[in-house]
């Protein structure tokens, strides 16, 4: 990963998943219905910050910061969905859950798969920017 070792990148994976399996345990047991579309609003806000500093602290080359952002990034990407995947079967109650989380997941796939084009794009433009 950009410089990054295999050792490096694997930490990184693995602190993001850890932080994810707990979050979403605690989240899970904390839902409220009627907080859900305030804390979704909160998470996925949070998105587009926590992605941008993704970019900087890969351009930091500082090991501490990337552990830690994978941290945050774990929580942040990973702790609304229950919450979305209960909001989305409440808004789509005729229709059955496994269609509604389907289609959500299929939708979170392709979203991911832009998200890691202009990603890799924004790097290589820091990337050729800290060169000249």
């Amino acid at each position: 990963v950009h410089g990054y070792g295999d050792k490096e990148s694997q930490t990184m994976g693995t602190l993001m998943n850890i932080t994810a399996i707990v979050g979403q345990f605690i989240a899970g047991f904390a839902l409220n219905p009627k907080r859900l579309r305030s804390m979704l609003v909160v998470f996925l806000t949070l998105c587009v910050p926590t992605q941008f500093f993704f970019i900087e602290v890969l351009s930091s080359r500082s090991l501490f910061a990337l552990w830690i952002e994978s941290i945050i990034i774990g929580a942040v990407y990973s702790i609304p969905w229950p919450a979305a995947a209960e909001f989305a079967c409440e808004l789509n109650y005729p229709m059955g859950e496994g269609v509604t989380l389907g289609l959500m997941y299929s939708f979170a796939n392709i979203v991911m798969a832009v998200q890691i084009l202009i990603t890799t794009k924004l790097l290589e433009d820091r990337t050729v920017q800290a060169a000249t």
